[in-house]
């Protein structure tokens, strides 16, 4: 008889042991389910709108997904760990965009969608280190308090690349510590390939590396005193498979370190005037404290302006509750201290948390790596009052779960209250994330596809990535002073109908534009609450340039015809002396004037502009602009009038 295949290959013996497992966990996995359930509902709900907008840098993450799915490779040309837009970032989250747009289709809310998928991975994560950290009691409140954080909510609801740093930092605790428990090198190898995969996600993601080596150090020294060579053949083991799945990363910085570093140097600290003047090694010091203080403000009472990015800072992100909370739980971990997850957590927290005073800029999505952390620490107290409860009996469990219930509830009440309410169409929001341009842009997306747009702008250019992103099709140009070459309200001859959008400080010129070029047809979207103009065009269908033309071309015709019979009676053209002028913009200065005795009223251009006259005496032209191709241009356009796209003119000259 042949030999019975062994226990450990049957697939029955396989389920039972899965089964076997599932119940032995039952309580956790239908806790992280609930929470993950939890945390997606305010991350999902109106993501096209709350926050308003769509800024260039979440443009990049659409337009960078769209590369990748249609080229294979990122815009810069190839697939690579990190990308050149955006001034430069690592590239890891383009490529799970490119799954979720490939997946739901290309739109605003796809984009937002993929990073939101990140955020609620990042609470599931978190769950899964507090609850081998610390415990089920932590965890749950940790996770429910980063559930509501606005914090975090906030960088859920963007298309940025920081929230993929927080999934990746959790998960590496979380299988770093559950290494240790089951003293595990295949654990520890794990771990190290969430710290690796890290890289790819967001450039502050070095601080949390830098701070996870010193808590390798703290973890050596309190749990493994006795192994000290077995745990470093784990750590061995954890950094070479981290610098192994980070290599592409590591390689690109090395052999691009102006590229990678472009950031960091510019936004440095150490560039500002105040620390170069700083002087001494004390002063400077000083300053860098002063900046963290200026943080630590920020991140409780409000920036004293919102971030010009990401407009973070517009409300306090840490709620007066959980400030008490964190209070009382930053003691508890202190007290704690000689444990490794409690020293881990305050290790972190420091060192993540030094970011601001090294950097200018961005100091809520440099430090958005710190959240889990902090709302861990605000669990502590909560944590201690249940297990103490339940310790207790069933009267104070139940007293202890509607305290829990009620602070809990509280914080979701201030945080999702400030974030929905604020964000909803608040005016920095609006502003710093390009809200005008998107709702411009969509209107540019509907247009027919032969409409050519003049663009006027004072902060964005035509190119810019959201109207890329947005309406990708539409042909146009930029005509404002700030960013175009033409700044004129001429409409240049196009096939289709020309398109005028005025933002800023241009849409006042809607008027003047009507004005100039009546037939067309305007448009204003103005904001309920302001009742500020968001954005304004105007619309010249493609049948009245030629239909303008026309009667440009009859004028023409008519003022050669006077000009004929002024010649007669008075033996020469009115002179200009060859100077092109307005024909009769102002009379007795307009040579062209002198046309009113055999012509009168003289005709006007029928966009309300005047017809050009220039003559020497003896011979004349006469200029209008053209609009259309309905008929032929004139051969010979004269410098001055290098403005117009195309011009029409009549030529004589005397027998």
């Amino acid at each position: 008889m042949s030999a019975a295949a062994p226990a450990s290959r049957s697939p029955a013996l396989v389920m039972r042991s899965l089964s076997a497992w599932v119940e032995a966990n039952r309580a956790d996995i239908l806790l992280l389910l609930a929470i993950t359930l939890i945390a997606a509902v305010p991350r999902l709900v109106l993501l096209g709108t709350i926050p308003p907008g769509f800024h260039g840098d979440e443009a990049v993450a659409g337009l960078e997904a769209q590369s990748l799915l249609r080229h294979g490779h990122l815009l810069q040309g190839q697939a690579a760990p990190y990308s050149l837009s955006a001034l430069g970032v690592p590239a890891g989250t383009f490529y799970w965009t490119a799954a979720v747009v490939a997946a739901f289709g290309k739109s605003v809310v796809t984009v937002r969608l993929a990073y939101a998928l990140l955020g609620i991975a990042g609470v599931a994560a978190a769950y899964l280190a507090g609850r081998i950290m610390f415990g089920r009691s932590v965890a749950v409140i940790a996770t429910l308090l980063l559930s509501v954080s606005a914090w975090h909510l906030h960088y859920s609801r963007l298309a940025f690349i920081p929230i993929g740093w927080p999934l990746m930092e959790m998960a590496t605790l979380a299988l770093l510590f559950l290494a240790v428990r089951r003293n595990s090198r295949w654990l520890f190898a794990a771990a190290g390939a969430a710290l690796g995969g890290g890289v790819y996600t967001y450039q502050a993601f070095a601080t949390f590396a830098l701070g996870l080596a010193a808590v390798l150090l703290v973890i050596g020294a309190l749990e493994y005193r006795a192994r000290i060579r077995r745990y470093a053949r784990c750590i061995a083991t954890l950094l070479g498979v981290a610098l192994f799945v980070g290599l592409p990363m590591a390689s690109f910085a090395w052999h691009h370190p102006g590229l990678y570093l472009k950031r960091y140097r510019e936004h440095s600290v150490t560039r500002t005037e105040q620390y170069r003047q700083a002087g001494s090694v004390f002063n400077k010091a000083h300053v860098l404290a002063d900046r963290e203080m200026d943080y630590i403000h920020a991140v409780i009472g409000g920036a004293p302006a919102a971030d010009e990015v990401d407009a973070a800072g517009i409300f306090p992100f840490v709620d007066r509750v959980t400030l008490g909370l964190l209070v009382v739980g930053g003691g508890v971990a202190l007290w704690r201290a000689r444990k490794a997850p409690y020293a881990t957590v305050l290790i972190l927290i420091v060192v993540v948390g030094a970011g601001p005073a090294l950097e200018e800029k961005g100091m809520f999505r440099r430090t958005l790596g710190a959240v889990p952390l902090l709302m861990t620490v605000a669990a502590l107290p909560l944590a201690l009052v249940w297990d103490e409860a339940r310790k207790r009996g069933p009267r104070a469990t139940a007293v202890a779960a509607v305290v829990l219930l009620g602070v809990i509830g509280g914080v979701a009440g201030i945080n999702l209250g400030h974030y929905f309410g604020t964000y909803d169409d608040d005016y920095e929001a609006r502003f710093y994330l390009a809200a005008d341009l998107a709702d411009a842009s969509h209107f540019m997306a509907r247009l027919p596809k032969d409409s050519y747009v003049l663009f006027y702008d004072d902060r964005h250019a035509f190119p810019y990535e959201t109207r890329i992103f947005i309406a990708p099709d539409v042909a146009g140009e930029d005509r404002s002073k700030e960013y175009g070459e033409n700044y004129s309200l001429d409409p240049s001859y196009r096939a289709g109908e020309v398109v005028y959008i005025f933002l800023g400080a241009y849409v006042d010129r809607l008027r003047e534009v009507m004005q100039r070029y009546p037939g067309g047809v305007a448009y204003s979207l103005v904001d309920k609450g302001s009742r500020e103009t968001r954005f304004a065009s105007y619309v010249l269908p493609a049948s009245g340039g030629e239909q303008r033309d026309a009667t440009r071309q009859q004028d023409l015709q008519r003022l050669a015809s006077a000009l004929e019979q002024l010649r007669l009676q008075t033996g020469a053209y009115p002179s200009t002396s060859g100077s092109i002028q307005p024909l009769c913009a102002f009379s007795g200065l307009n040579a062209g004037c002198a046309l009113e005795r055999v012509l009168a009223p003289l005709p006007k251009d029928p966009a309300a502009s005047d017809y050009l006259y220039a003559s020497d005496g003896k011979s004349y032209a006469l200029y209008a602009e053209r609009e259309s191709q309905a008929l032929p241009a004139c051969a010979q356009r004269p410098p001055e009038l290098n403005s117009f796209g195309s011009v029409l003119c009549v030529h004589g000259t005397a027998p």
